[in-house]
């Protein structure tokens, strides 16, 4: 199973994964919840995932920004919100789970 190009320092990138046995003759439902299990499997140790230097310098000064004037904050659900209304690509964002997370459903 190939992954999405991602951009690393040398420009993008692809890393190429073998399937697993049997993956592709699933249908797409058991594939999501293939993939489901496997997040579940990796997400019980988080400690064990590193985590890149440049998102830990990003929260750094993220938080920093906070700290310095709490009232530029703004709730989750506008910040989704936002994203929704903004959003022209559903391929990506599924605009029910938009309305609910972001409390307009």
């Amino acid at each position: 199973m190939a992954s999405r190009p991602r951009k690393g320092r040398r420009g993008p990138t692809r890393t190429r994964l073998e399937e697993p046995a049997g993956f592709t003759s699933l249908s797409k439902a058991e594939q999501i919840r293939y993939l489901q299990a496997l997040w579940d499997r990796i997400s019980e140790g988080p400690g064990q995932i590193p985590v890149p230097k440049s998102h830990l310098s990003l929260t750094k000064e993220r938080l920093a920004a906070y700290r310095r004037d709490p009232s530029r904050a703004r709730p989750a659900h506008e910040v989704l919100r936002h994203l929704y209304l903004a959003s022209s690509d559903s391929k990506y964002m599924t605009g029910e789970s938009l309305l609910v997370a972001g409390g307009l459903k």
